[in-house]
């Protein structure tokens, strides 16, 4: 098409590897079809090498096509199918997860119920808080196919602050590092999910937590 010597095109792909392919070609060599990267350009070719180079005034015939769009298509739906897979994966390992912390939340109610003690109080309403939440957790990656929208609302941001720090409150007993939030009460209004903006903010504090020296205190 171009009506160019190779040499002419550059040492660069796919032309490097065309040439390589017609002196092959030209001494009667079966080429099979190749794809080639060009990483100057970032695009792929599709390199097919055909003719009688044995026939009298026989050639050979170098059809290079860009088949770049071709290959983000199919890795694409690479992706897509893999994502699939994951979602499918995700979704069985959620519904199963549900049985056992339906189990834990019962248990949870039970012990309450048997043992009066404010201090056992605070801990199991944290473990029945977590509970809740990775319930939430299970459903979400239930519907990972189809997620559900985020459903941001305007609000406060200490509603955020203070689930997270009832959330890390038995960290808190057990690192003996204390929580100081320092934020104002009418800090900021923020657009924001709640729930998923408290769990920020709690694997944070945790993170923090599980790291500060003894004698020291995480600051908000």
């Amino acid at each position: 098409t171009l009506g160019r010597r190779l040499a002419e095109l550059g040492p660069g792909q796919p032309w490097a590897r065309a040439a390589a392919l017609v002196t092959l070609a030209a001494e009667g060599r079966a080429i099979a079809p190749c794809q080639v990267w060009d990483g100057t350009q970032g695009r792929w070719w599709d390199l097919t090498v055909t003719g009688m180079p044995a026939a009298p005034g026989g050639r050979v015939i170098l059809v290079a096509r860009d088949v770049t769009h071709t290959m983000e298509l199919q890795e694409s739906l690479r992706r897509s199918a893999t994502m699939a897979a994951m979602g499918s994966l995700v979704a069985g390992v959620a519904h199963e997860v549900r049985n056992p912390l339906f189990a834990i939340s019962v248990n949870v109610d039970a012990l309450q119920e048997i043992e009066a003690n404010p201090d056992l109080d605070e801990i199991l309403g944290a473990l029945r808080r977590e509970v809740k939440r990775l319930g939430v957790l299970m459903e979400e990656l239930i519907a990972y196919g189809k997620p559900a929208a985020a459903a941001p609302s305007e609000g406060p941001l200490e509603g955020a602050l203070d689930l997270a720090l009832q959330a890390c409150a038995p960290l808190v007993s057990s690192t003996g590092v204390p929580i100081r939030n320092t934020v104002s009460r009418d800090a900021w209004a923020l657009r924001m999910n709640r729930d998923r903006m408290a769990q920020v903010f709690e694997n944070l504090f945790r993170n923090a937590l599980q790291h500060a020296p003894s004698g020291s205190a995480v600051t908000v």
